[in-house]
């Protein structure tokens, strides 16, 4: 059954580490199948001591994660309404929605993947990410808000199904590199705007690379 596990931070003055029971309120610590949420108002906020593996995670307005140098994936969804911080080329691997728009994204040289074949919404809200990165094996993926990406790369093997990249309407991604490739024969990477008809707008500054798109 999945729990709900909410930070405390109750484990005294060194006491940021994910991996002490004490600073939970189920005195234990997560397990994948649970829903995280670190609150605001705690004494103190977590630094990962170990890669983590997670069901939902909210990180509330006031609260912060730091990843600190180990991987983070969440199977359904994130929300960050307060400060995520990556400090060198962690994973964040999102198989469901997620929400960096009401908070702050510290990405370094991060990369984000987003996976799974379910139909998934990245509201960005203009922070700027490291490499961004769709693995997905279908389904689609809606991209609300600005951004700015070291980075952003798709890929769809020659017969796999199409993913749908989706961006929204009005607003401009600032993209380094953009390596896209898909099937040469029967494009299946589909890019589009959230509102058919309607532009979003792309600028690339650096190396482009683009292959079975349409």
């Amino acid at each position: 059954r999945t729990g709900r596990a909410r930070w405390t931070g109750s484990a005294g003055a060194a006491g940021t580490g994910w991996s002490d029971r004490r600073n939970w309120n189920l005195d234990r610590t997560p397990v994948p199948e649970d829903a995280v949420s670190l609150p605001a108002g705690c004494p103190r906020y977590p630094v990962l001591d170990v890669a983590i593996d997670l069901n939902r995670l909210e990180v509330a307005a006031g609260a912060s994660l730091a990843l600190a140098g180990f991987d983070l994936a969440v199977t359904n969804r994130l929300e960050v309404a307060g400060r995520l911080t990556a400090s060198g080329g962690e994973r964040l691997t999102l198989a469901g929605d997620a929400s960096f728009g009401a908070g702050t994204f510290d990405a370094a040289w991060s990369e984000v993947v987003f996976s799974g074949s379910a139909a998934q919404t990245a509201a960005c809200g203009g922070n700027r990410f490291g490499n961004v990165r769709v693995a997905k094996s279908g389904g689609s993926l809606q991209v609300l808000g600005g951004l700015t990406a070291a980075e952003w790369r798709a890929d769809a093997a020659a017969g796999a199904p199409a993913v749908a990249l989706s961006f929204a309407a009005g607003e401009t991604v600032v993209v380094q590199r953009l390596l896209l490739a898909g099937d040469t024969a029967s494009p299946n990477i589909l890019l589009g705007s959230t509102s058919p008809g309607t532009a979003w707008n792309l600028r690339l500054t650096g190396y482009r690379s683009v292959s079975g798109v349409s």
